[in-house]
């Protein structure tokens, strides 16, 4: 695990608001509305799979699981996902690798009943972050951190971000 809380780092955040909000808005503005209402409680939690990894059963039952135990208020206002992927090299095959990619993603969503809302990185922003694997990204506003952790966690990693979601949940209530 690693934690970004420096002043310098954490204004990445700024940042993934924007890139996530310009990653929505041509697809669906009600799901950059989800972003920003997400965005501005206390935690949000963000996760990061390759393209390559949808077809791969061991990479993502980790996070399958995972994602199961989530509180269902994190899964449905606070948890995004972003599939990084490859482009192309060829300009005329871009745009059939991209359609390509988006049947992907829907056939995953509806195969492993993911109602969160997931975006691909369409300016490959966030490629650094999927060099490990499926990585997850837990931001606490009221902490002022970032928490990464990559797949699969382990036990004690587990624990800690279902406490702190669930500190959280404690206290919305």
């Amino acid at each position: 695990m690693r934690r970004f809380t420096s002043k310098k780092n954490f204004s990445i955040v700024p940042i993934l608001t924007i890139i996530l909000f310009l990653n929505c808005m041509g697809d669906n503005s009600i799901q950059a509305k989800a972003f920003s209402d997400a965005f501005h409680s206390d935690k949000l939690v963000l996760f990061i799979i390759n393209i390559d990894s949808l077809m791969c059963f061991p990479c993502l039952n980790p996070f399958l699981d995972f994602y199961k135990l989530l509180p269902s208020p994190f899964r449905e206002n606070r948890l995004w996902g972003v599939v990084v992927y490859e482009n192309s090299k060829q300009e005329d095959e871009k745009m059939h690798h991209i359609k390509v990619v988006k049947k992907r993603l829907r056939g995953f969503q509806q195969a492993n009943s993911i109602e969160s809302p997931i975006v691909l990185d369409a300016f490959h922003s966030f490629k650094e972050f999927s060099g490990s694997g499926t990585t997850l990204l837990v931001f606490d506003q009221r902490k002022k951190e970032i928490r990464k952790y990559v797949f699969p966690l382990n036990k004690k990693q587990i624990e800690e971000i279902l406490n702190s979601l669930l500190d959280y949940e404690k206290r919305e209530k």
